[in-house]
């Protein structure tokens, strides 16, 4: 029965362990791409490294000139804008 808790008490640590970490992205580029898409380059650090991507998205006005991301703690170059 100990052994048993002690396993579920892992099993639950490994499950509930950060997969997706947050932080800040700055874009560095905004351009209109041929079918009118807005195409946004951006930068994040991670673990002092930088972290160069884009994305394309609908034409919409983004204020700022960052944005938070959400990425991979195993890859960060899978990673998601969240857009205001």
């Amino acid at each position: 029965m100990k052994c048993t808790g002690i396993l579920l008490l892992i099993a639950l640590f490994a499950a509930c362990s950060p997969r997706k970490r947050e932080t800040i992205a700055y874009i560095t580029e905004r351009r209109v791409d041929q079918t009118g898409k807005l195409v946004l380059t951006y930068q994040f650090r991670v673990d002092q490294k930088w972290v160069l991507d884009s994305a394309q998205v609908d034409n919409r006005v983004i204020p700022n000139d960052s944005l938070k991301v959400v990425f991979s703690s195993e890859n960060p170059a899978e990673n998601r804008l969240q857009m205001p």
